[in-house]
């Protein structure tokens, strides 16, 4: 059972098959629909719709696509959570459809696999490049004209490390860990660094709440990763105790950034729900 602030109460019944991290993906899609509730996401996907514009019809196969992606489904919640424990929360609207559009952009240049892998050079390979391309420009464009120029520097540090990432993934054969962390992780990461510039804090609440981000991420994204779904609670006993010493200060109580930490953990066994 998940209760929250504004005493609404979501019933979750137990797992069936004792599959705990199944779970932890059916809670965290009801605290983001709580979370996202009041952020309007049919006005929110109108608002995407029309930054990429003209283009839509075109990409709208690839948005249907995305729908069931953990990682776009996580987004929106997460960055409401980072930016309203700050109280910054009015810059959630603005950040979700830049970092949207950033995961965006580069699922769709995923759509482009190795000649090895059976990729033909053809004008829907040269389309999908394109438009990847053209999503990226205009993002950097939202960041300007959002007048956030001051989140450029981390930003293109986050592209810089999912490229990097992508690389090692299919051309050097990393470990799996190391690739969500760079691919994933990265954004996560860089949500959190961006709601602590935009909150004024500094440099060392800017660089433990990003490391929070990092650790939170790993956590919700390995649970996505069979071989891997074992090591995502270390992460999150990390975002945990990060957490905790970020909230000495602010002695906030039971914060949307503080449920979505729970909902990482491992909390009870055989297939228990999660008590927040």
């Amino acid at each position: 059972m998940l209760g929250y602030a504004d005493n609404t109460v979501l019933i979750i019944e137990p797992a069936i098959h004792d599959d705990l991290n199944l779970e932890r993906k059916r809670e965290m899609n009801l605290l983001g629909a709580h979370l996202f509730s009041d952020h309007q996401p049919l006005e929110m996907d109108k608002v995407f719709k029309t930054t990429i514009g003209p283009w839509w019809d075109y990409i709208d196969p690839y948005y249907q696509q995305i729908q069931e992606e953990t990682t776009w489904k996580a987004l929106p919640p997460v960055i409401i959570a980072a930016f309203k424990y700050l109280g910054c929360d009015e810059h959630s609207p603005t950040f979700i459809n830049i970092y949207r559009m950033a995961y965006f952009a580069g699922y769709i240049h995923t759509t482009v696999k190795d000649v090895e892998e059976g990729q033909e050079h053809d004008r829907k390979m040269q389309f999908s490049v394109l438009i990847g391309d053209l999503l990226f420009g205009r993002l950097l464009q939202l960041l300007v004209e959002a007048d956030k120029k001051k989140i450029m520097m981390p930003f293109a540090a986050m592209i810089c490390t999912i490229n990097e990432g992508r690389v090692m993934k299919h051309k050097m054969n990393a470990g799996a860990e190391t690739a969500v962390e760079k691919i994933y992780a990265s954004l996560y990461e860089t949500i959190f660094l961006s709601a602590a510039i935009i909150a004024g804090r500094e440099k060392e609440f800017r660089d433990m709440y990003r490391r929070l981000g990092l650790n939170l991420g790993m956590a919700i994204e390995l649970t996505n990763v069979p071989d891997l779904q074992n090591k995502a609670d270390k992460y999150q006993t990390a975002a945990r105790d990060i957490f905790k010493q970020i909230n000495q200060q602010s002695r906030l109580q039971n914060s949307l950034l503080e449920k979505l930490i729970k909902l990482c953990s491992p909390s009870n066994d055989n297939g228990k729900t999660a008590v927040i």
